[in-house]
């Protein structure tokens, strides 16, 4: 992975250290009843995500940015790198594995959440384990701590790359809230 540097032209980074990364979208969202949000969505997972949001949950999903995600580990070992970036959240990957042993087949799920929000969201996915999955304990249940570095640039073509050139960001109505985390010192 390489990066720009806008003062001394290309940046590498470190060799990794068998760390992961991610590609998120940052989005606000708006309920029916008016109460607002962030999510952290997969890129390639967008699209289907927000029909899901908008067609079955009666979301408004707007304001999106693009972000990196990534382990706090390799975050702070490249933090001047990153320091070129937009605004730092500290953000937990959620990885659950589900095992059907019926079906012999694994099912694994990933969501981004803001660090202050993990406990929570952590008990929503587990009261959704089937009782028959919980009671064999055929599952796994890991939080890897991280941030997620906001691209602060405009990239011409990048909706295109990203495909969400046809999103259309109305905004939140008017007067809505919208509720930003707050990161942590890094």
């Amino acid at each position: 992975m390489v990066l720009r540097d806008r003062e001394v032209g290309v940046s590498t980074l470190e060799p990794r250290s068998g760390g992961q990364h991610a590609l998120l979208l940052r989005c606000d969202i708006v309920g029916a009843a008016e109460e607002s949000g962030v999510r952290f969505v997969e890129a390639e997972v967008f699209h289907l995500w927000r029909y899901m949001m908008e067609h079955r949950h009666r979301i408004r999903v707007h304001h999106l940015r693009l972000c990196l995600w990534l382990e706090h580990a390799d975050y702070v070992k490249n933090a001047e790198l990153y320091s070129h970036g937009g605004e730092v959240e500290d953000i937990n990957r959620l990885p659950v594995y589900l095992a059907n042993s019926r079906q012999s087949h694994i099912f694994d799920v990933r969501r981004y959440v803001p660090a202050g929000q993990t406990e929570l969201v952590r008990s929503i996915l587990f009261s959704h384990i089937p009782d028959e999955i919980r009671e064999r304990a055929d599952f796994s249940f890991d939080v890897t701590p991280g941030v997620c570095v906001e691209q602060h640039i405009e990239i011409p073509g990048m909706d295109l790359v990203l495909g969400l050139s046809g999103f259309e960001d109305t905004g939140p109505p008017a007067g809505a809230p919208v509720v930003r985390t707050r990161p942590s010192e890094h």
